[in-house]
């Protein structure tokens, strides 16, 4: 073997060792960068607070490792500090809520005996009016514009209160942590209610069927948010029923479902996508209410574990509630 085959097979040698080399570097290097990946994707999907750890303990791994520890530290600290910061806010508003809501509800009330002191006034006018044969000589135009404006005041100081009420229940929901759960009624929560709607029903003669199961149906439930709930429901059924409402309770193995169904005016125009938003009403929003009931109604629901759905079709409302059996 000559001087120049031996110098050329010690020069391959030397490169074969050297991309050997270069190969087993990449390779660990790849390996470094799937075990960063996986452990950042971990720390983003849980809880973990562990830091995160290096395999091998070259200089730019280790470096690249405390960089991105700090980063999560800091993201981390900054979640928490929101978290708290919203909580903290949420706290605020139901506090907020529940001040506006007080002078509200003594307007409300002095409101109220404002237009019974008119209609005693006007009681007490006919009765001397009918005793005397005199006339009592009251400005009957001034008197109906009193009582015209008063009817409007009244009016808004009672959606103020229903805004102020829901708004409320909403903000109290989120500033809450976790429900009072427990065995509730559900057949004596719908009964309730059935009965204290019996006169809006009669009024607005609705031809209504109620199809109910005869036994008890009880659920896992706060029973404060479960009777919201249906308060919101049979509510929502008032302001927008026409001619009928249709009450059907299933229940079987694994849910209990409530199924509610009434007409609707013809030329309301509602987003079925939209239903359970906040302050969606028709899209013309010409319609009665605050727009809040339906989606404190999906609030709630998500946060007892239940499911409810809502439909728009040819001019009848459906919304479907779905409660785990206990």
């Amino acid at each position: 073997m000559n001087t120049l085959t031996l110098i050329l097979l010690i020069a391959l040698i030397i490169c074969l060792f050297i991309l050997i080399g270069i190969l087993i570097r990449y390779h660990l290097l790849r390996a470094e960068v799937r075990s960063f990946r996986e452990q950042l994707n971990m720390i983003r999907t849980t809880d973990r607070e562990q830091p995160l750890q290096v395999a091998s303990f070259s200089a730019s791994s280790v470096e690249l490792a405390k960089e991105i520890n700090l980063l999560t530290e800091e993201l981390r600290k900054a979640a928490t500090e929101a978290t708290e910061s919203e909580k903290r806010i949420r706290v605020i508003m139901a506090g907020v809520s529940h001040d506006f809501r007080t002078p509200l509800t003594s307007i409300d009330g002095y409101l109220q005996m404002i237009q019974g002191m008119l209609d005693e006034c006007n009681i007490i006018k006919n009765r001397i009016e009918e005793n005397t044969k005199t006339i009592v000589d009251i400005d009957e135009n001034k008197y109906n514009e009193l009582r015209e404006y008063l009817d409007i005041v009244y009016d808004k100081v009672r959606y103020l209160k229903e805004l102020s009420d829901e708004f409320f229940e909403v903000t109290y929901i989120q500033a809450k942590n976790n429900p009072e759960m427990k065995s509730v009624r559900f057949d004596t929560v719908l009964s309730e209610e059935l009965l204290s709607s019996y006169n809006w029903i009669n009024e607005k003669k609705l031809d209504i069927k109620i199809d109910i199961p005869d036994e008890k149906l009880t659920v896992q439930a706060d029973e404060h948010y479960l009777k919201r709930i249906i308060e919101n429901l049979f509510s929502n059924a008032r302001k927008y029923s026409e001619t009928f409402l249709v009450i059907n309770v299933i229940k079987n193995s694994d849910y209990i479902k409530l199924n509610m169904k009434n007409d609707i005016n013809s030329e309301m125009n509602i987003d079925t996508a939209h239903i359970f938003e906040p302050f969606v009403r028709s899209k013309d929003r010409s319609g009665p209410g605050t727009g809040l009931g339906l989606y404190i109604c999906k609030e709630l629901a998500d946060y007892l574990g239940f499911s409810i759905s809502g439909n728009v079709e040819k001019n009848i409302f459906t919304v479907e509630l779905v409660m785990p059996v206990l």
